[in-house]
């Protein structure tokens, strides 16, 4: 064939492939999916072209969700390049809208005639709308699309989800009623009736209408998702769990789906993936690690070939559980089996911030550039790295660079502590925190943020508003029992009697660093008496070390024939005290290693200065305390969350009342056997700085170095919910503030023991 006539027939090729998506573009508009899924089952895989892949992705999302090829091509579509995208504008806003993405749909939609958008056209721009948080316009979109197509229920169910947006219920549950009398069984209008119902307290009679549903008809998977989705909301989370479980086949007695498959043929799998994908965001959402990482293997030995989306969703849940060198391999797998690169740099990237190894994971984050399809995502990572690096306006820019498209981002700043948002921004979190769509765990720390917004703006009423929801929240999702932790206090009192036991551990080997602890109740100035500390030139902050802790928990399986600890606690020899100092000099973190001291302020070792005292007999130990009143508002204030769930007393006014009773307890008992410490407000020192602070230095048997008072300035991590004011100078705004929520803290007030609690007088001497 001579060059002509082979140019010609690579023109007719071109010219038929046009043909072809023109004509599957007019199919989708027509709602043929059928008709596109036939003509994909035609191509062989490896001969699709991106464009291709993107008509059959909308295809198979409008017919049938759940299919795994829908998770394959959402995870491969990052990477396509269109060869027509002028002829995909409206598949490719579709896409954007099942990636949430708002602003992008919005923008490919501009570029088509306003005069040929149909009412599903509208319906889609009214949901990019509602994603950046326009609810009025969106609105105004979805009122546009029922005007052009009445009879079409999906316009109205959006409609409905703007409406209850907007704090307009009444409105939202008219128009789920005219979209169920559309169509009787559009499950999402019917959840979302539910939901809205739950909200407004008129659902006292849903849960048993559910189960008679479900009971009726056990073998609906709609209908069991219904029951077990409206057992989630009201926190019935148990017997969420035994609904799925009770319907869950065995894997090995499933069929093995095939990558390309019909659907028809794998039915039953396919509610299984369904029972179990629920389940598993159900362990994930109350961060039960474990029971996901079970889940996630089920799914897995379902499929012939892995989905990659489930491999870095396992490659995640062992992270979260410390399981590093098994998601490492995870990942490292992957690296020879996908061909996505960026995507595998963030996996390790995400990795690194698990291992606390924020540097090395920061430059793998600069790494990606502005091209990159993750690039939003980076900055939220890079913004809270450089958070706890102490580049705070460096944090800043990152987020305000993502504000514009995703007004969530100003949770992040007012978490910062050093942002302050306007009017607007203010006013658009509020009606997405009173909003019964938005998910719990996005409420929650919304609320938690509103807080402290609030709080900055002098609007307390709002702020106790925001802290009590917040708190609300979060007590669903921890088990905390205060009356264990009395116990373990009364353990503690009964059998540490003396300041040094009978035998007295060996001392410290020369060149072994030298541990100062700092205890206190959490949010009692813990972080900020060790940055002054670590401002001196010979010690090394660590920042909350869990050694000590462990060590305690240790005692009885290395020492098999002692006592039940505390009680074994006069029985420990010199050689075995001084195993103990060997295990935490050898466990400390890299910036402790070599240094004359270090510091460790891990707040609740309150409850361990017994041990540690033993342990290290000349190791300074310095107390901060604070008034009770502030340090419980100081606590209710903060956003713990339930990954850390020995904070469970934080989220109710009582249990902080019973652990404040209980440190105090504490902290009077190693003072009455002897044990020496250093002990002084927070509200002495943020009063008189210099003076406490040489005062501390001296009891370390440091020499005074007059960089100590620029502590601010410090260059380190700060992992603490202190990261904010330890990057400022000393203030004084927090003294006090407690009466300001009086009446919110009355339940804690009125539960502390005053016979041992003590409340901050001005002009008390430090000890």
């Amino acid at each position: 064939m001579d060059d002509s006539r082979k140019v010609s027939t690579i023109k007719f090729r071109i010219a038929n492939m046009v043909v072809d998506i023109s004509r599957l573009t007019q199919q989708l508009k027509q709602n043929n999916f059928n008709a596109v899924l036939t003509a994909a089952q035609s191509v062989p895989e490896q001969n699709k072209t991106d464009d291709f892949k993107l008509l059959e992705l909308v295809a198979r999302v409008k017919t049938d969700q759940s299919s795994p090829m829908v998770q394959h091509y959402l995870n491969e579509s990052a990477g396509w390049s269109f060869e027509h995208p002028e002829l995909l504008l409206r598949e490719r806003a579709f896409l954007a809208l099942l990636n949430n993405e708002g602003a992008p749909a919005i923008r490919l939609y501009k570029e088509i005639d306003q005069a040929e958008l149909t009412g599903i056209d509208l319906n889609r721009l009214g949901t990019a709308h509602l994603l950046i948080s326009d609810f009025n316009q969106a609105l105004a979109y979805y009122d546009r699309a029922i005007e052009l197509e009445p009879d079409e229920p999906s316009h109205r169910n959006n409609k409905g989800g703007a409406l209850a947006r907007l704090q307009r219920f009444d409105l939202a549950l008219d128009v789920y009623d005219e979209c169920l009398e559309l169509d009787p069984k559009h499950s999402t209008a019917k959840e979302a009736r539910q939901k809205l119902l739950i909200k407004m307290n008129q659902s006292e009679d849903l849960l048993e209408d559910l189960k008679q549903k479900l009971d009726d008809d056990p073998e609906s998977l709609e209908k069991r998702l219904a029951y077990f989705n409206a057992l989630v909301q009201f926190t019935q989370y148990g017997e969420a769990i035994k609904v799925i479980q009770t319907q869950l086949k065995p894997v090995d007695e499933l069929k093995t789906i095939p990558l390309q498959n019909d659907p028809e043929d794998y039915k039953l799998e396919q509610a299984q993936i369904n029972l179990r994908t629920a389940l598993c965001q159900l362990f994930e959402s109350r961060q039960m690690w474990n029971k996901a990482l079970v889940v996630t293997n089920q799914l897995l030995k379902m499929f012939e070939e892995a989905p990659y989306n489930l491999l870095f969703s396992k490659a995640d849940i062992l992270s979260e559980i410390g399981q590093y060198d098994a998601a490492s391999k995870i990942i490292d797998e992957l690296d020879d089996k996908v061909n996505d690169k960026e995507r595998i740099k963030l996996a390790r990237a995400l990795l690194l911030c698990e291992q606390g190894k924020e540097t090395e994971a920061l430059e793998l984050f600069e790494s990606f550039d502005k091209g990159s399809r993750f690039y939003r995502q980076i900055l939220h990572k890079k913004a809270d790295i450089k958070l706890t690096l102490g580049r705070i306006e460096d944090s800043h820019d990152d987020l305000l660079e993502l504000l514009d498209t995703n007004i969530m981002v100003a949770v992040q700043l007012i978490n910062s502590k050093n942002y302050k948002p306007d009017d607007s921004i203010l006013e658009k979190l509020k009606l997405i925190a009173r909003n019964p769509f938005t998910a719990e765990q996005q409420r929650e720390n919304l609320c938690f943020a509103l807080g402290l917004a609030c709080d900055k703006r002098k609007e307390f009423a709002d702020a106790a508003e925001f802290l009590r929801e917040a708190n609300s929240l979060n007590r669903k999702k921890i088990k905390y029992n205060p009356e264990e932790f009395t116990q373990r206090c009364n353990r503690h009192i009964r059998f540490y009697q003396t300041a040094q036991g009978p035998q007295r551990a060996k001392p410290l080997a020369e060149a072994t660093p030298n541990p100062i602890f700092i205890v206190g109740m959490p949010r009692s100035g813990t972080t900020l008496t060790e940055t002054i500390i670590g401002s001196h030139s010979l010690v090394a902050p660590c920042g909350e070390l869990s050694s000590i802790p462990k060590i305690s928990r240790f005692i009885n399986q290395n020492y098999k024939k002692l006592k039940p600890y505390p009680e074994c606690i006069d029985a420990l020899t010199p050689n075995m005290l001084s195993a103990m100092a060997e295990t935490y000099i050898r466990n400390l973190p890299e910036e402790g290693e070599g240094a004359t001291y270090t510091a460790d302020k891990l707040p609740h070792n309150f409850v361990n200065v017994g041990l540690i005292h033993r342990i290290f007999p000349d190791a300074p130990i310095i107390h901060v305390m604070r008034d009770p009143r502030d340090n419980g508002l100081s606590n209710f204030q903060q956003n713990f969350g339930a990954k850390y769930g020995g904070m469970g007393f934080a989220f109710d006014l009582e249990h902080l009342a019973n652990e404040i009773n209980n440190y105090w307890r504490l902290m009077k008992h190693w003072r009455k056997i002897g044990i020496p410490m250093i002990e002084f407000w927070y509200e002495d020192l943020v009063a008189e700085q210099e003076v406490i602070s040489k005062a501390l230095i001296q009891y370390c048997g440091l020499g005074w170095e007059d960089n100590v008072l620029d502590f601010h300035k410090l260059k380190r991590r700060v992992k603490t919910a202190s990261v904010g004011q330890v990057r400022n100078k000393m203030y004084k705004t927090s003294a006090q503030k407690w009466r300001n929520y009086e009446e919110l803290l009355q339940p804690m007030i009125e539960a502390l023991d005053t016979s041992v609690v003590e409340f901050y007088e001005p002009g008390e001497q430090s000890s």
